[in-house]
């Protein structure tokens, strides 16, 4: 029984968490709730190290670490210029972090990003800017991929800043989405019509720190929940039931049933009647005795068979359950 309750209290308690999801979920549209796969690796970083990240670049100006000016917890990651590094007249080359989660997604699916950044241009040479942002590669069916960018741009030198928006997987003629990655950025653009040597090491560098990336629930996924929820409220009920039910009877062990032990009486009668039958266990010297091969009962009698009949001097316990 007190497995039966313990189960109850954990169904219960599994059915007040979906209830509180899906009424969470209703009441922040373009949020959602976490997918399975769609957490980031490594999303603040707190490793000490890249694991988790991919860093890449249009050209050889760049390095990445991680920084221990976090936004939260020990460290963030960073990318920056290179001292030495030279920028081409009319060029724009930048640098990602992508993360490696890849991410299930379809078209149409909504989601949500959140991340926090801060952008530092203190000793960017005149006429060069940076921007810092990050965006999202679609990967579709034939290996194509489409890129987005749904997130505004860092403002430089003012500290770290939260970004967060929503986006739509988009859906493209004849290919179906599958994935997406999530890679913020640092960009530096040369307009002028000479190269742009950059003196220090941090002309431009860019931290990120905590991103969240996260799926808001469609139609069908709280089509879903309810459905769970219902087939869990149903099973609660139905054990709700059963304990109240063997919450109403008692149990017996070990009574003697009346009647004559001389090997030709195979009538023996309990003081009350078994509920349900099935709880009847029948002892004879010891030894159980098996249902329908040695006895069977009816109401409160114990009716032994074939070479089962207790003999004189045997002894016979009967354990039950009775209302």
């Amino acid at each position: 029984m007190t497995s039966l309750v313990t189960t109850i209290l954990k169904r219960t308690l599994i059915a007040a968490l979906l209830i509180s999801t899906l009424h969470a979920f209703a009441a922040t549209p373009g949020i959602g709730g976490f997918e399975t796969g769609t957490v980031p690796a490594n999303p603040g970083f707190e490793a000490g190290t890249l694991a988790g990240w991919t860093p890449e670049q249009t050209s050889p100006i760049w390095q990445f670490s991680v920084d221990a000016t976090a936004h939260s917890g020990a460290w963030a990651g960073l990318v920056q210029t290179l001292a030495g590094a030279s920028i081409s007249p009319g060029t724009y080359p930048y640098a990602d972090l992508r993360n490696a989660a890849v991410i299930p997604g379809q078209s149409g699916d909504v989601f949500f990003i959140s991340y926090w950044m801060k952008l530092s241009t203190t000793n960017l040479p005149a006429g060069i800017s940076a921007v810092g942002s990050a965006f999202i590669d679609v990967t579709y069916s034939d290996g194509s991929s489409q890129r987005l960018f749904p997130l505004s741009n860092a403002t430089p030198n003012a500290g770290y800043q939260l970004f967060q928006a929503g986006f739509t997987i988009p859906s493209v003629a004849g290919k179906t989405a599958q994935s997406f990655t999530v890679a913020p950025f640092l960009e530096v653009n040369n307009p002028g019509s000479q190269s742009v040597t950059f003196s220090q090491a941090l002309s431009a560098s860019l931290d990120t720190d905590d991103l969240i990336v996260s799926k808001q629930l469609s139609v069908s996924d709280i089509s879903g929940l309810s459905s769970t929820l219902n087939q869990i409220n149903t099973t609660v009920s139905s054990l709700s039931a059963t304990v109240s039910n063997l919450n109403s009877r008692l149990q017996t062990y070990g009574e003697k049933p009346t009647g004559i032990m001389n090997g030709s009486n195979a009538n023996f009668t309990l003081q009350l009647t078994p509920q349900p039958a099935s709880s009847v266990a029948v002892y004879r010297n010891g030894i159980r005795q098996s249902l329908t091969a040695d006895y069977t009962v009816s109401g409160a009698i114990i009716t032994f068979v074939g070479n089962s009949l207790p003999q004189s001097g045997d002894i016979v316990l009967v354990d039950y359950t009775h209302n």
